[in-house]
Order: structure tokens, then sequence, then C-alpha cells
């Protein structure tokens, strides 16, 4: 029973180090990176920044519940909201696509921007994208999606 374990176990461990089985691992390791990188990168010949779907040359919202926030991104403006506050300013640089997603970072706030399914908590609908935002020691976790992409509110 022992020699049939012995060479049960010393076969399992010789495919796992054949080539024809590293050649598989190479392979599964490389479609999951680019199917990452597929959600991050734009199309070839394509000049739009987008990520998880989401067009992020175009205005984006950000959403967040405990403590209620959002922020409008785009058209050259970022509006914060809350309960608390309310402030808008001028931004000039667009996000920056990294290997993990996107970021925007200016002197008081720094935005993340995840290809993750997210949702905001509070109703059933879900998000491309989740969103954290720093605010000086203020570390809020939302979700993000295109404007135009959201329900819009009717009366």
């Amino acid at each position: 029973m022992r020699t049939l374990l012995f060479v049960a176990t010393s076969l399992l461990a010789l495919t796992a180090c054949s080539p024809a089985h590293q050649a598989e691992v190479a392979s599964a390791e490389s479609a999951a990176g680019s199917a990452v990188m597929s959600a991050i990168t734009p199309p070839p010949g394509s000049s739009a920044h987008i990520l998880g779907g989401v067009d992020l040359d175009k205005s984006i919202t950000l959403v967040g519940t405990e403590p209620f926030w959002n922020i409008l991104f785009g058209d050259g403006r970022l509006v914060f909201s809350s309960p608390d506050s309310h402030l808008g300013r001028t931004v000039s640089a667009p996000f920056i696509l990294n290997k993990d997603g996107a970021e925007w970072h200016d002197e008081d706030m720094d935005i993340y921007l995840t290809p993750v399914r997210c949702s905001d908590g509070m109703s059933d609908r879900g998000y491309p994208l989740k969103a954290i935002v720093h605010i000086g020691e203020t570390v809020l976790k939302g979700c993000a999606n295109n404007t135009s992409r959201l329900p819009q509110n009717r009366p």
C-alpha cells in the first residue's frame, strides 16, 4: 500500500512539473491577466479611457452610504455633496489608468476606482465600479458609473 501511495504521489509530482502542465498553468494565468487588463485598457485604436465598461472621459457619479455622499465628476468640475457639505471645484486632470483600476488626486482628495461589481447597499442597483475616496483622514467607500447610465429621478 505504501509503495502504491509513493508511486501515485511521485506521478502527480512529475505531472505537475511537466512542460504540458506548466503551459496550461501559464495559459490560465495569462487569460486571467488578460481579463483584468481588458477591463482596464481601451480597445485598440480607441483614445477613450474605459474602466469596467465605464467611459472615464464622460461624466461619472460616485455614490456612497453611511454616511450618504456623492461626487459628480465631469465637464471640468468635481462636485462633492453630503448632508453636511457641498463643495465644487474646477478640475483639469483626468483619471489615470493603472494596473488595478483608475485614480485621481488633488491636494486634499484622492479617488480610486476599481472594476468590481458594487452595490450601494440601499437598493438592488448594481454598479460596474467600486469607489474609494480619501478626503484628509476620512475614507468614504461607494460605487460609480457614468452619470448617463444612472436612473433619473422623475417626479
